[in-house]
């Protein structure tokens, strides 16, 4: 059964506090309680290991060959901002990233930095994601809730 939460946070405490028996979790909120021991990683669903937590299995190796749902993060802005500004922000965004100490923070809250794809293989990516998981949505028969 699916129960939507307000984010990770509160579906995180309600699993350790026993009210459900597991949830899809992002690396940040839900490492510290892997290290404190009061959760226990089933699997990740990245296709590759994480670098923070290697011990923690790919679900694609432990039985569900082929699986890959990961959240991604990418900055936007209005449609109709001109392709020069875009193309600076990309530019200076890239630059923030290869910072030392925010490389540092990517690799210790279980962030996996996918490299700096220019801005049209971004919108590629963008848009086979919304028809790859589209067609989970209606493989799976998920209902959009209102």
């Amino acid at each position: 059964m699916h129960v939507p939460y307000r984010g990770d946070n509160p579906a995180l405490a309600d699993l350790v506090a026993g009210h459900i028996p597991m949830q899809f979790a992002e690396p940040t909120p839900v490492l510290p309680l892997l290290r404190g021991g009061k959760v226990r990683a089933l699997g990740l669903s990245a296709p590759t290991r994480m670098p923070t937590a290697p011990e923690i299995a790919p679900l694609a190796e432990v039985g569900l060959p082929g699986f890959d749902f990961v959240s991604w993060q990418m900055i936007v802005a209005p449609t109709g901002t001109p392709r020069d500004i875009i193309d600076k922000l990309h530019v200076e965004l890239k630059a923030v990233l290869e910072l030392p100490d925010i490389k540092a923070e990517f690799v210790r809250t279980g962030r996996i930095s996918v490299g700096y794809p220019s801005v049209d293989e971004l919108k590629r990516f963008m848009e086979s994601e919304i028809v790859r998981l589209g067609r989970v949505v209606e493989q799976a028969g998920i209902a959009r809730s209102q």
